[in-house]
């Protein structure tokens, strides 16, 4: 498994979109509902938001158990987990049409950066 990254951020991303497909449809009254978490008196939305701060402390351990079995994660890697951690803040708080309009300049810049290496590799000795 040494150098290969887990699909399950990938998979955990496809179920939230499919979450939050179903979740906006409850409405303003629901995620005020009382339960019992533990056994404490809470409301349904505490109860929701414990999921992301549990994903949260299994990739801590998951770190550690890396660390623990001597596996070296790779700067790309940690870039890459940063990366996306910020991204997944940026798709809660942010507009969509702010997203596509982030995601086309990603596009356009990517393409650059392509023809741009293209044409160094074709006028390299």
């Amino acid at each position: 498994m040494k150098g290969k990254e887990p699909l399950f951020p990938t998979a955990l991303e496809w179920e939230r979109g499919e979450t939050d497909q179903t979740l906006s449809a409850i409405g303003d009254e629901l995620p005020h509902r009382p339960t019992t978490w533990v056994q404490y008196d809470v409301d349904l939305r505490f109860r929701l938001h414990r999921f992301p701060s549990h994903y949260v402390e299994h990739t801590i351990q998951r770190g550690k158990t890396v660390d623990w079995l001597g596996t070296d994660v790779t700067e790309a890697a940690r870039a890459v987990r940063r990366i996306s951690a910020m991204r997944g803040r940026h798709e809660r708080g942010s507009e969509p049409g702010v997203l596509e309009d982030l995601a086309s300049g990603h596009e356009a810049r990517l393409r650059d950066l392509r023809i741009g290496l293209a044409q160094t590799l074709d006028t390299a000795p």
